[in-house]
């Protein structure tokens, strides 16, 4: 009898542990966009310690292995951080700790969820409740939409990443056959989503939202030369037609759209400007420079390792920086000069190889058998792309806020395919 109620009562476990993984991963792919990122960091290193905890202290080793590189990183970072301050340095553990944490969250919650499809549905509805909150800011001011992008951004907001996540997931899921709901719902949360990331009016958003979707729809591919040729003229013609923008529409009151992404391209440049005008427009080439020659000051032992975790650049000026006057900053645009300066040539090789490893991950999982496998890979390729272009602009993998349901989705997508390999998923003591 007992047997019989332990074999009754393990169904039961199993769906109660299915229901919380679920609902979990939903608060956490919606939390980076309402909560401080502070609070977000703690809440999942709560749930990694809880989890952590009841399995009775053991690591599952595909999680290591994934998180490996970022974890000797901040391992090279913290032991070059002697001369640093604590509190400089604790900063810079946190910036690498909170999307480490995001990838084990989103690795160790989807072996409770295990079903794909279930985790699709929950980056579409958590992105559904995102873009209704975006869009609202339209529908209850229709002027907004006739006012300066800046002033647009600034009342309804910079969009947010989980929304090109669910544009992509149902585009790929359309293509692969996989039905996730009735298509007329499909379509509506596609385009509530898809509405809301060109509301947004973020170059970040569109510029992910291109690369993935090429990516998932399976463009790049030896049998698609004629569609990437197209795609290659229609962006060269993009640029072309950004790279000639009148002067008049760069800055200033007159700066359109058109402007702001021809500006793009000249802000990230890195140079030596000295006026402060130019300071300001071009802060992020700046910034970069200034890093650049701060690494550069440092011996060879420090051009290995960098200058560790702590290490503040000396801006020369004092710059009003989210509502506050700073002269010294720890943190960069550019995430590659972030690594550079912090963890020297060692650590950023071993960000690199981070990136690779998630991009040939992809393409194993690409070249299963498995259609969901396949689904499972273009998504990590094209989440491993977007990190990798990311990086360059708004820090990528080490941005505290914008990308956190990006990585959360790599964590979980390699938890999947590992899963669903030849070997099972063991843990480790």
């Amino acid at each position: 009898m007992e047997n019989s109620a332990d074999c009754a009562g393990a169904p039961a476990l199993t769906v109660k542990k299915s229901a919380l993984s679920k609902a979990a991963l939903f608060l956490f792919m919606l939390a980076p966009a309402f909560a401080p990122a502070e609070l977000v960091s703690a809440l999942m290193l709560m749930v990694v310690a809880v989890v952590f905890v009841l399995s009775g202290f053991k690591a599952h080793r595909g999680m290591l292995a994934l998180a490996a590189p970022i974890l000797l990183l901040m391992a090279v970072g913290v032991a070059a951080s002697y001369q640093s301050a604590p509190y400089d340095i604790f900063k810079d553990v946190w910036y690498t700790l909170n999307p480490l944490l995001a990838l084990a969250i989103g690795y160790l919650l989807m072996h409770g969820i295990k079903d794909l499809r279930s985790l699709f549905k929950i980056i579409v509805f958590a992105a559904s409740v995102a873009s209704v909150l975006h869009v609202s800011y339209f529908i209850f001011d229709p002027g907004l939409i006739f006012q300066p992008a800046d002033s647009i951004r600034a009342v309804a907001g910079r969009g947010y990443f989980i929304t090109v996540l669910a544009v992509c997931v149902l585009a790929a899921c359309r293509k692969a056959g996989m039905k996730l709901m009735p298509g007329p719902i499909a379509a509506f949360l596609f385009l509530l989503c898809f509405s809301s990331i060109i509301l947004a009016f973020s170059r970040t958003l569109w510029t992910s939202l291109a690369i993935m979707i090429i990516v998932v729809l399976g463009f790049l591919t030896a049998r698609n030369l004629k569609k990437l040729a197209v795609l290659a003229v229609a962006a060269a013609g993009l640029f072309v037609y950004v790279f000639i923008t009148p002067e008049s529409q760069l800055a200033g009151p007159g700066q359109t759209l058109r402007g702001k992404m021809a500006h793009s391209f000249k802000e990230v440049m890195v140079s030596d400007y000295r006026k402060m005008a130019d300071i300001s427009v071009n802060w992020r080439g700046y910034e970069s420079f200034l890093a650049i020659q701060t690494y550069l000051d440092g011996d060879s032992v420090q051009h290995a390792i960098g200058r560790g975790f702590g290490t503040l650049v000396d801006l020369g000026i004092y710059m009003d920086l989210g509502g506050e006057k700073l002269r010294y900053i720890p943190i960069f645009h550019n995430g590659y000069i972030f690594v550079l300066v912090k963890t020297g040539v060692l650590g950023l090789l071993l960000y690199i190889y981070f990136l690779a490893r998630v991009l040939l991950s992809g393409k194993r999982a690409v070249n299963s058998p498995s259609q969901e496998e396949k689904l499972a890979g273009r998504l990590l390729i094209a989440i491993g792309l977007v990190l990798s272009a990311t990086t360059f602009v708004i820090a990528g993998f080490f941005n505290k806020s914008t990308l956190i349901p990006a990585v959360l989705l790599l964590g979980a997508l390699a938890s999947f395919c590992r899963s669903a390999g030849a070997q099972p998923e063991r843990p480790s003591a």
